[in-house]
């Protein structure tokens, strides 16, 4: 599992976890293909509270390449 704590207070913050996806993924296909592995978990956390609903466009289309938004709290 991969988590990411980050703000989801603005759209803005949709956008940088787009980029940190693609190099996440990246860097997994690239230089640690040992941990590239299927199935995968990659969950964002919020660190504060979120200003978006989970129905957001934008937060969708993260999810349909396989990044999941726990909010702000993540059960293990």
């Amino acid at each position: 599992m991969w988590v990411e704590v980050h703000p989801a207070t603005s759209g803005r913050n949709l956008d940088e976890m787009v980029r940190k996806l693609d190099w996440l993924v990246d860097w997994l296909q690239r230089a640690a293909p040992a941990m590239n592995y299927e199935p995968r978990r990659i969950v964002w956390v919020a660190s504060s509270r979120a200003r978006f609903s989970k129905g957001d466009p934008k937060l969708r289309a993260l999810n349909r390449r396989g990044l999941e938004f726990a909010g702000s709290h993540l059960a293990l």
